[in-house]
């Protein structure tokens, strides 16, 4: 949208563009704060953290922590309270709760997304190594998918499917009411502290009950629906 807006048209024959499904951009601040509770609680510098790391494949999700002495600490996704305050929204950017871009069609001529609730054929030897969505939203983005596919393994889905399955493609994230309250502690607490009374330290058996929930919830909603 800011290129379409620096050119004052979309209409460029050699131009397509590709944006990629965002769940939301959270608070540097916050992070700053995490890596400040991190480097205390092991004692030595953070270098880097790899978000996904595929070490045992695309899923369940790890983040794997770097320090300066070559050492690394590797977790689950949903075992790092800084990743659990982002995915239950804690601590997006203001401007993320209202994005008018989270919607279908995609201002892109192509969209790209991590497929997680995908459940198709394809799942089989696929399932470890990652599946992705593309979301065709132009005339152009389509040509431009006609004249690879053939080269891709593909198994179209409807938009229904899609919105089940990817919900930030369409959907932007929900406020979390204690977004407010959370800022207001942020200012005293540490983050440890903090991750604790917003609940962000989950055992991991809460977490995979809840995701199982969520599954069977599906599968039965595809059931009464045949």
């Amino acid at each position: 949208a800011a290129l379409y807006n620096v050119l004052g048209k979309n209409n460029y024959e050699k131009l397509y563009t590709i944006d990629v499904v965002c769940h939301g951009v959270p608070s540097n601040a916050v992070y700053q704060k995490y890596i400040t509770y991190l480097e205390y609680k092991f004692n030595k510098k953070v270098t880097f953290i790899k978000w996904r790391d595929k070490i045992n494949g695309w899923g369940p999700n790890r983040i794997t922590l770097y320090f300066n002495d070559d050492s690394k600490y590797t977790t689950v996704s949903r075992e790092n309270p800084f990743q659990t305050g982002f995915l239950d929204n804690i601590y997006l950017r203001p401007s993320c709760y209202k994005c008018i871009y989270a919607k279908l069609p995609r201002i892109g001529d192509i969209s790209l997304a991590d497929f997680w609730g995908y459940d198709g054929k394809l799942l089989g030897d696929n399932q470890n190594k990652g599946l992705s969505a593309v979301i065709i939203s132009s005339k152009k983005g389509n040509e431009f998918w006609e004249a690879i596919k053939k080269d891709l393994v593909v198994e179209k889905v409807d938009e229904q499917y899609l919105k089940e399955r990817c919900r930030h493609a369409y959907i932007h994230p929900v406020l979390n009411k204690n977004r407010e309250k959370f800022f207001e502690d942020f200012k005293n607490m540490k983050f440890n502290k903090l991750a604790r009374k917003y609940n962000m330290e989950k055992p991991l058996i809460i977490k995979i009950l809840k995701k199982a929930k969520t599954k069977i919830k599906r599968i039965t909603k595809g059931s009464l629906s045949k």
